[in-house]
């Protein structure tokens, strides 16, 4: 069972790439294949270390079409059944992609497994804050609790970054969700309401914070706000199809709180 490390990146920083790239050579004890689809641009003007390992696998979308659809362009040219994500600009940390495998492995009901980030800070610092952020225990987290974590607080209770997923959970839930930003969240919320997924006891990414991050463009907040309406309501339509729907309890976390103006 290979492994497809899925990146989908716009005019990704050289420096970043490579750090990103070597990070993934180092993972010596699982066979992976690195998916990278650029939104846009041309794939020659990669680092020449990329291009030359046999294991990367370089397309660029003919314009861009943003970050979900570019998510899903390269899900579509995945061949393994484990995908890692891992964004332009991050990079695995030692024994990351066997730690998320194992569980996936073992337990064939599972949807996603998840580490932990440590934040890597523009004067070279880590920050380390899902060390005591997670609500669940590690190991295997029941169908409900992830989604509802975050109807009750309206905050993420697990990193999105560092998930490797089953593949076919994946595109059987359709994929990254056709929003602003948030695309991998949605997905991850719809999934966990339905499936069990596994916490790994580890970091597994080093997420850098920089200057050019989305998050931090000026448009993010409204674009957040209205990603995160629709994630609410996804929920809400899951769990109504499993009958959870009237259990559902949003304690914190009214409808009023997803407002643009709020």
């Amino acid at each position: 069972m290979n492994i497809s490390v899925l990146t989908a990146a716009r005019e990704p920083s050289h420096e970043y790439l490579r750090e990103c790239h070597a990070s993934l050579v180092a993972q010596e004890d699982e066979t992976w294949e690195w998916v990278l689809q650029l939104d846009g641009g041309d794939p020659r003007d990669l680092p020449e270390s990329v291009l030359e390992d046999p294991r990367v696998k370089v397309a660029a979308n003919p314009r861009s079409f943003g970050a979900a659809v570019t998510r899903n362009l390269a899900l579509a040219r995945c061949e393994g059944d484990l995908v890692q994500n891992l964004d332009a600009d991050d990079q695995l940390l030692p024994g990351a992609l066997a730690a998320a495998a194992s569980p996936l492995r073992e337990d064939p009901s599972l949807a996603f497994s998840f580490g932990r980030t440590v934040h890597l800070l523009p004067d070279g610092r880590r920050r380390h804050p899902w060390q005591t952020a997670i609500p669940f225990p590690p190991g295997r987290v029941a169908p409900g609790e992830v989604d509802g974590a975050w109807l009750e607080h309206g905050e993420d209770p697990l990193p999105i970054s560092p998930i490797m997923w089953r593949r076919s959970v994946a595109l059987a839930h359709g994929g990254w969700a056709a929003v602003p930003v948030l695309e991998d969240t949605v997905l991850v919320m719809a999934v966990a309401s339905a499936h069990p997924v596994f916490y790994v006891d580890r970091d597994t990414q080093l997420y850098r914070e920089h200057a050019g991050q989305v998050t931090r463009s000026p448009d993010y907040r409204c674009d957040r706000t209205l990603a995160r309406r629709f994630m609410y309501q996804r929920i809400r339509a899951v769990r109504a199809l499993d009958g959870r729907g009237e259990a559902t309890q949003d304690r914190g976390f009214p409808p009023s709180a997803l407002d643009v103006d709020a």
